[in-house]
């Protein structure tokens, strides 16, 4: 199922409204919302795909893929939080080898990279900023056990704050 929405009403019970909220929570398939305040349609020539190494981002990486301009510029990036013991370059290097690999099967020209950065939302909204992204892909699960649609708060903050469209695949 595939909907749109203008905005999101953060603070608020409801992420997108309850209507719009309801649907993706109860949904037996998976969901793809669109949130552009644009009042047309955009290129995607510019598009950034976090990713976290999860199935959930996978998927999301599979649908810009899809929805990109056959020359568009694509940037998966993936953000290391510092740790007391040191960042966790091994496991990003092992992350940044095997999206390389799912990109060059996907066959576009995709930049795969690696930012550390104490705050992950920043970085990703910083990254956005800079490359003047057109859109950002998101790919979560929406968490169950509450009344209210849960995303999760990273996906939350970064849907709200992103000054450009999102697309968030619930799968």
């Amino acid at each position: 199922m595939m909907v749109g929405t203008p905005r999101v009403q953060p603070g608020n019970d409801n992420v997108f409204g309850p209507v719009l909220d309801d649907l993706v929570k109860l949904s037996p398939c998976p969901t793809l919302v669109v949130k552009s305040d644009k009042p047309e349609p955009r290129s995607a020539a510019r598009v950034i795909i976090p990713t976290d190494g999860s199935a959930y981002s996978m998927r999301a990486l599979d649908l810009a893929m899809a929805v990109a301009e056959p020359d568009a510029a694509i940037v998966v990036l993936h953000v290391v939080a510092p740790t007391r013991t040191g960042v966790g370059t091994e496991r990003a290097r092992d992350l940044r080898d095997s999206l390389q690999e799912r990109v060059n099967r996907l066959a576009g020209s995709v930049d795969v990279r690696i930012m550390v950065a104490p705050d992950v939302e920043l970085a990703i909204l910083t990254a956005v900023r800079e490359m003047g992204a057109d859109l950002l892909v998101l790919g979560t699960s929406v968490r169950s056990g509450t009344r209210r649609l849960h995303l999760g708060p990273r996906v939350e903050n970064l849907v709200t704050l992103a000054p450009c469209s999102v697309m968030i695949l619930n799968t």
